[in-house]
């Protein structure tokens, strides 16, 4: 190993506890919302891109122990590494633009009322069960 896999491998680590950290200091936070049934959506945006960083940083720190500790042409190995960071690119991606609107729009008190979603999916789905002449239960 060289001094860049070694200053690789520290970043990656760094960065996934860091990250993982923000996640568990947020958390009482983001479950005493859900239990209020009102969250922001500015603050589950942002809890979602520290997941899906967290996510990416644990694929970078893999993929760059396997890179050193493999030899190349592994396909297996080079297949399972390229969907890792596939999915965590797409997170990333989609939290990161989903983000970057609600700041354009300046929507950072846009907030989801869960009892309303919940009841509007019970309705529904009672809805569907009547026009479809079933019972659920």
């Amino acid at each position: 190993m060289n001094l860049n896999d070694w200053i690789s491998l520290g970043a990656y680590f760094i960065s996934f506890f860091a990250t993982l950290y923000m996640i568990l200091a947020h958390r009482k936070y983001l479950i005493g919302r859900i239990k209020k049934g009102v969250v922001n959506l500015f603050v589950l945006t942002s809890i979602f891109f520290l997941c899906t960083y967290l996510f990416k940083m644990g694929a970078a720190f893999y993929i760059r122990l396997v890179s050193i500790m493999t030899a190349t042409g592994d396909a297996t190995a080079a297949t399972l590494q390229q969907g890792l960071w596939t999915t965590a690119m797409v997170g990333t991606t989609i939290s990161l633009v989903t983000l970057a609107i609600l700041t354009h729009k300046r929507r950072f008190d846009v907030f989801i009322y869960l009892h309303a979603v919940k009841h509007s999916l019970i309705e529904e789905v009672k809805e569907n069960d009547d026009d479809t002449g079933t019972s659920a239960g």
